[in-house]
């Protein structure tokens, strides 16, 4: 299944073109907000539905190839193979909450760079410049989606993930997260420019933040399924450690800890949305493809494949008629 990177690019991008076509018959209103800077000089409040999807399709296409070409230059996986493409279109297409462009999925595009940058520090014997650029990419991500200044503290962990860590690289990491805000304040200072810099956290107003969700059986269905799967996933991954060469097990376990990072990041959102849990699909898109290159009895892979077609179909269903009620009454 997908064993070049060819055929897996080719089936991605037209999966992802097809999964969109529901936007353009039915576009998605706008719900996303932030307060942060990048975000409102974006102005997207303006922008057409239309662009908001098209914007959100390039963001996905690119974020595969960025993710696909890490994973090829590292060798993580041990086969030519186009399934990591294939599964990260595939969980971010897949939901109609995710196919608008958002803070979040603006900022994963940098978080990505970051994971990258972070990466590169495997091999190098000083990598007090990559932290510093780690650091400033992170910032200017949280500039746009304010819950990735959880992952200035993800870069250190990972960091020490990868390789020791000394005290130059922690200020490194530091400064580099601390210069955009420097630059922000002087232009703040120096220029007539009036934004909202104080963000409106949800974990402030719980009650009237989640009162306008729908509780849609079919969204969270596909969450549950989403769930069990990585969970399958990780249990085999800690199965086969052992037999992992040594950067693909440290790269594995920096992606485990993404949620973690992820959930206490949600705390700082500024508006409950699905969109918040984009992160996810890295973790997902490599822990399931181990688990499918280990597999050798195809059979549960055909049966997976067919259930989640079947998941798709229902969250389409979903969307078009809107079946859903209120979590808060």
């Amino acid at each position: 299944m997908f064993q070049n990177r060819i055929s897996g690019y080719i089936t991605g991008i037209v999966l992802l073109f097809l999964l969109f076509i529901p936007d353009f018959l039915q576009p998605a209103p706008d719900t996303e907000y932030s307060n942060q800077l990048f975000w409102q000089l974006l102005h997207t409040g303006s922008w057409s539905a239309a662009w908001r999807s098209i914007a959100a399709m390039c963001l996905i296409l690119a974020q595969a190839f960025i993710l696909d070409s890490l994973l090829g230059i590292r060798n993580i996986y041990e086969k030519n193979t186009g399934i990591p493409f294939v599964l990260f279109i595939l969980f971010y297409a897949a939901h109609p909450a995710l196919h608008t462009f958002s803070p979040a999925l603006a900022a994963q595009t940098l978080l990505l760079v970051g994971l990258w940058n972070l990466l590169e520090m495997y091999q190098r014997k000083k990598v007090m410049f990559a932290a510093f650029n780690s650091g400033i990419i992170t910032t200017i991500a949280a500039l746009f989606w304010l819950p990735a200044l959880v992952f200035h503290i993800f870069n250190i962990v990972a960091c020490a993930i990868i390789r020791p860590l000394n005290y130059k690289d922690v200020i490194a990491f530091l400064i580099g997260g601390s210069l955009p805000l420097l630059y922000i304040v002087c232009a703040y200072t120096a220029l007539p420019f009036e934004f909202h810099y104080f963000p409106e956290l949800i974990v402030r107003h719980p009650n009237e933040s989640f009162a306008s969700l729908r509780f849609s059986p079919a969204i969270w269905g596909y969450a549950s399924w989403i769930f069990l799967l990585l969970n399958i996933a990780l249990l085999h991954t800690f199965r086969a450690y052992s037999r992992i060469k040594i950067i693909s097990r440290r790269f594995f376990t920096i992606v485990i800890i993404i949620p973690l990072f992820l959930l206490a990041g949600i705390a700082l959102a500024e508006s409950p949305a699905g969109s918040h849990f984009v992160l996810l699909g890295i973790p997902f898109t490599l822990l399931m493809t181990q688990l499918m290159l280990d597999t050798r009895d195809q059979r549960p892979l055909k049966i997976g494949l067919v259930l989640f077609l079947l998941m798709l179909i229902w969250l389409q269903t979903d969307w078009y008629f809107d079946i859903s009620f209120s979590l808060i009454p």
